[in-house]
């Protein structure tokens, strides 16, 4: 859960960050891709989890829903209670809801403990769906300095019938060791670890 010193990063972002986040553009600015010559960061899934629970269910896992905020390849850094922009000249190697899609898949595997998961398409003859929504994943800089802010709300719902058998809300703040793009996206993708493998050992338990 968050944590209560955080307070949502509604704390004033210092000076410095917030000019170098609004070089980048306010979303109402910059709704299209980054930049030809910008750094491309990727998000990796945990090379192992370990997981108390199993299953012989087939999982499948949507595409996360996603306001338009993260629902491209830019990195957001939150400027104020309201207000989001991204980081300039930085883009995720994928469409965010995308990139998590294929980590989550990647992490119920390196569980080992479930019998099948994939994506819509491949065939899987389906059991529960693990559906997914980005509530955020961004960056902000607090009076306590920078963190990665992921918050990811999780369904489990039977294939068959539609029910949704539990939901629950997962989140990580991470702090990051400054406030630049290689650090931001460094926190960022431990603290989506951490919501990854919480996600899967849970499901595990649940199902």
């Amino acid at each position: 859960m968050h944590k209560t010193g955080v307070m949502r990063f509604r704390s004033s972002l210092t000076s410095s960050f917030l000019a170098l986040a609004l070089a980048g553009g306010t979303l109402s600015g910059c709704a299209g891709g980054g930049s030809s010559s910008a750094t491309i960061y990727d998000l990796t899934a945990p090379r192992q989890v370990e997981a108390s629970g199993s299953t012989r269910r087939q999982l499948l896992v949507p595409s996360p829903i996603a306001v338009r905020a993260y629902a491209s390849d830019r990195i957001v850094v939150r400027t104020g209670d309201a207000t989001l922009a991204y980081f300039p000249d930085a883009q995720w190697s994928d469409d965010l809801p995308a990139l998590l899609q294929a980590r989550l898949v990647e992490t119920f595997e390196a569980s080992g403990r479930v019998r099948a998961v994939g994506r819509p398409g491949q065939g899987l003859l389906i059991d529960v769906q693990v559906v997914t929504e980005i509530r955020a994943f961004e960056i902000a800089v607090t009076d306590q300095g920078a963190v990665a802010d992921v918050v990811l709300s999780v369904k489990l719902m039977n294939d068959a019938n539609g029910r949704v058998i539990a939901a629950r809300v997962f989140d990580a703040l991470v702090p990051a060791a400054n406030d630049g793009a290689d650090a931001g996206a460094q926190a960022l993708d431990a603290a989506l670890d951490q919501v990854m493998s919480d996600i899967v050992r849970w499901a595990l338990q649940t199902i």
